[in-house]
């Protein structure tokens, strides 16, 4: 664990039989009713939530709609131990007020609860426990002002598990022995983020109570504080601890690997002046939700790397060193001095436990990236002209394309390369099972998709080439998805050739002087440049496009 995440592929894809194939139509494979408001829908939301400021027990006191629910628990839970807060975005840990009291209410004995809240549309109701969010339940409603709801909601939290201990052990399966310092993720946020992380016991043991059944990411910070050049512990980053309801303590052995290291000199795009105070880092998609607390800014950061994170600001004579990182392939992003968004991207860097890697001298590109979503509107894009398009929504850092009957999608409205660009997003498919990423990009004077998970959830490749879509040309591949996973999309379009990658995978590699390029009519309305779902809830963050005029980086 930590290292890559694995995608399992089917190579032989274009041996499928043609017949079954045409038969497989987009809209074929995914039948069922439109279930715009289900929790499932609800999962991509980001890291933090405002609450809202009116919530309490006495909702007759206050303007506002009631919402009324019950929360149904199993075994020997108490409603008592539970609370429930409703708000326009999440928070992983509970909130708080000024005195230092929990927000939201407790429950009725029988379970019972009323939480008043201003006429704001859609808020999502959610279950705390030890104050940390149990975040397979958020229960989301539409709410309008004076509008009283009874018993409308159900909560049914999962059990928390009792304990939780993660064993950090180093590769040869011997213990830690060393406290070090964690950050604990779930779906919306870290869970400890009021204490800046949790530190570990002297064996490198780190223990949660009462902890709620979900999947949690894992990111170890101490290790790479104190690493020295071949005998430090990387920080690494551990992704999909799922922690399942059950008596007693639930035990996750996980190894840190022995770190290396990278070293460099960054210069401007003149090739001769330092790159004085720029930071390099470990690529990630997500950035600090608190610029102004820099104790916290590094976790910000690993929340939404792949493996890792460590970053390092240039010194004056333009030398790094980026320590703490795991063996294996990494890419790396400037940003520029007083900036949280990367300008551009070192790839390819080879990392080997126990070693420092040279890159020796590198030039800040000329053409950086242009970040296509600011993480709080849609500036820049317009809801997509599908038949069938439901909700386009922001929250947090992240767009989501609620379930389509058929597609949902936005489209992007300013100018845009029609050669030798580049563009990188993360997708994830939240609910269902079709394609999560119709992404839909200008080839010169044509246009061309790249889809992900189409044809029933597995199917990747272009549509179209010479006519044939991508369950049926030579890009056709199977790569078996999971939900409530981010991937990294990467494509390249030049005057030759189109290419595109999944994480780290080389997905597609066409010279395009051999094909006719084109799209299927279905996704018309995504052009010039668009993102599309079908008949699946997705999302889709930290956008990026930059030119090609420049060497790239």
């Amino acid at each position: 664990m930590g290292g890559k995440a694995s995608i399992a592929r089917r190579t032989d894809a274009r041996k499928w039989d043609r017949r079954t194939r045409a038969m497989r139509t987009m809209g074929v494979n995914v039948p069922g009713t439109v279930r715009i408001w289900s929790s499932a829908a609800a999962f991509a939301l980001g890291a933090l939530l405002v609450p809202l400021p009116v919530q309490g027990e006495e909702p007759s006191q206050k303007p506002g709609a009631v919402l009324r629910g019950r929360l149904v628990l199993e075994g020997s839970e108490r409603p008592s131990d539970w609370r429930i807060l409703a708000g326009e975005r999440l928070l992983a840990e509970l909130p708080r007020d000024a005195a230092g009291r929990p927000m939201g209410t407790t429950p009725n004995a029988d379970g019972t609860f009323a939480l008043r809240v201003p006429d704001a549309g859609v808020v999502y109701v959610c279950p705390y426990i030890g104050g940390r969010l149990a975040a397979d339940n958020v229960a989301p409603a539409r709410v309008t002002a004076d509008e009283e709801r009874e018993q409308e909601l159900t909560l049914k939290p999962k059990p928390p598990r009792e304990e939780v201990a993660f064993v950090l052990q180093r590769d040869d399966g011997k213990p830690l022995d060393r406290k070090v310092k964690v950050h604990l993720w779930n779906v919306y946020g870290e869970v400890d983020g009021s204490m800046g992380g949790t530190w570990s016991d002297e064996a490198g043991v780190v223990r949660f109570q009462r902890l709620p059944c979900t999947r949690y990411d894992l990111w170890v910070e101490g290790p790479a504080e104190a690493a020295t050049d071949g005998d430090g512990l990387a920080a690494v980053l551990f992704r999909g601890l799922d922690v399942i309801p059950d008596d007693g303590t639930q035990t996750m052995e996980l190894t840190v690997p022995q770190a290396g290291s990278v070293k460099g000199r960054l210069l401007q795009a003149d090739g001769n002046t330092s790159a004085q105070k720029h930071v390099v880092a470990v690529q990630s998609a997500t950035i600090p939700d608190e610029p102004a607390r820099p104790d916290r800014s590094t976790a910000g950061y690993a929340r939404g790397a792949r493996s890792c994170y460590a970053e390092a600001e240039v010194a004056a004579d333009g030398t790094f060193v980026l320590r703490g990182l795991t063996p294996g392939q990494h890419s790396l992003d400037i940003r520029r001095p007083g900036q949280r968004d990367a300008w551009c991207t070192i790839r390819g860097v080879e990392i080997t436990a126990g070693q420092m890697t040279d890159l020796g001298s590198i030039e800040v590109a000329r053409d950086g990236w242009e970040h296509m979503f600011n993480r709080r509107t849609l500036g820049g894009w317009r809801e997509s002209d599908f038949y069938g398009q439901k909700e386009v929504r922001i929250e947090n850092d992240r767009i989501v394309l609620s379930r389509g009957s058929d597609m949902t999608g936005i489209t992007w409205i300013r100018q845009i390369p029609r050669v030798d660009y580049e563009v990188a997003l993360e997708a994830m498919r939240v609910a269902e099972d079709d394609f999560f990423c119709g992404l839909t990009f200008p080839v010169k004077d044509d246009y061309c998709s790249l889809i992900l998970g189409g044809w029933g959830g597995s199917v990747v490749g272009l549509s179209s080439l010479d006519g044939y879509d991508a369950s049926e040309n030579e890009t056709s591949d199977w790569i078996q998805f999971d939900n409530r996973r981010w991937y990294r999309v990467r494509l390249r379009v030049t005057q030759s050739k189109i290419e595109a990658w999944l994480d780290e995978d080389n997905i597609v590699d066409v010279e395009t002087k051999n094909w006719h390029i084109s799209t299927r009519i279905e996704v018309e309305p995504s052009k010039p440049f668009g993102i599309a779902t079908w008949c699946t809830t997705g999302a889709v963050r930290d956008i990026r496009i930059r030119s090609l005029d420049a060497p790239a980086p």
